[in-house]
This record gives C-alpha cells, sequence and structure tokens, in this order.
C-alpha cells in the first residue's frame, strides 16, 4: 500500500492552471463568464426579436419570416452545439 501510494504522488500530475484562485478571476473563468452573457443577451434578444414579429402585420411575407425565423434559430442552435 505504501509503494502505491508513493507512485500515485510522485506520478499524479496537478494542473494548476485551471485551478480558480480564491477573489480572482482567470482568463477560462473571464472566458465562461462572457460565452454565459452572450447565450443570455442571444436569449433576450431573439425573444424581443420574436415579440415584435409577432405585432407586425407582413402581409404576403408572413409565410416566407414564419418559415426564416424557426430555421435561423435551429441554424444557431445547431452551431453552438458539440464540445
Amino acid at each position: 500500500m505504501r509503494k502505491l501510494i508513493e507512485y500515485l504522488l510522485t506520478n499524479l500530475t496537478f494542473n494548476y492552471k485551471n485551478m480558480q484562485v480564491k477573489n480572482s478571476f482567470d482568463k477560462t473563468t473571464l472566458i465562461k463568464i462572457a460565452k454565459g452573457a452572450a447565450i443570455a443577451a442571444t436569449g433576450s434578444a431573439a425573444l424581443y426579436l420574436l415579440d415584435w414579429l409577432t405585432k407586425i402585420d407582413l402581409g404576403v411575407w408572413t409565410p416566407t419570416v414564419a418559415l426564416i425565423v424557426p430555421t435561423l434559430v435551429n441554424t444557431i442552435r445547431e452551431y453552438m452545439k458539440g464540445e
């Protein structure tokens, strides 16, 4: 058991670059905050746009807009999917 512990202590590496330090922001944390803010802003803008689209009279273009808006939303969702 002692040899196992010694092996783990000598060969186990810690990635200190990804560890967050208290009362500070590292680059990874700032990127996560920016991504979260962008997602929140995009959602708010999309809701505002959809609310606005339902209030205007588009006449003969209504079916075209009804086709384009969900397709655009799905395209953005697929673009952001993945790792």
